[in-house]
């Protein structure tokens, strides 16, 4: 669904390069940022299916103090997403892709994630 090759091309958004760049400085890849998002939504179709907990969170998985710094990097993302979920669900001028890139954005402009 979110890929360069097959898909939606979202590293054709203005934000993309950021995305990215800041992902890489924090020892991951691009590819944990789409990744990240496809783990995320995981979590959130059993929800509103209602086979998951809605308090369930998939970045429980993934540490803050993890020493795997693609696992870190994913914590951060996965993290950032969960704040932001309410926020995305009530703007209706914003599309998914537009949102994982601001969280992901956010969540290196930012200590507290």
């Amino acid at each position: 669904m979110v890929d360069q090759y097959a898909g939606h091309n979202w590293r054709s958004y203005p934000q993309a390069d950021q995305a990215i760049a800041l992902v890489t400085q924090h020892g991951g890849r691009a590819h944990d940022i789409e990744e990240s998002l496809s783990l995320f939504m995981q979590v959130k179709l059993s929800q509103a299916c209602g086979y998951t907990d809605a308090t369930r969170r998939m970045s429980d998985r993934y540490p803050a103090n993890s020493t795997n710094p693609a696992d870190a990097t994913t914590g951060a993302i996965l993290r950032s997403f969960e704040l932001g979920w309410r926020g995305y669900q009530a703007n209706h001028n914003q599309d998914i892709i537009e949102y994982m890139l601001q969280q992901t954005i956010a969540a290196f402009a930012s200590t507290s994630i």
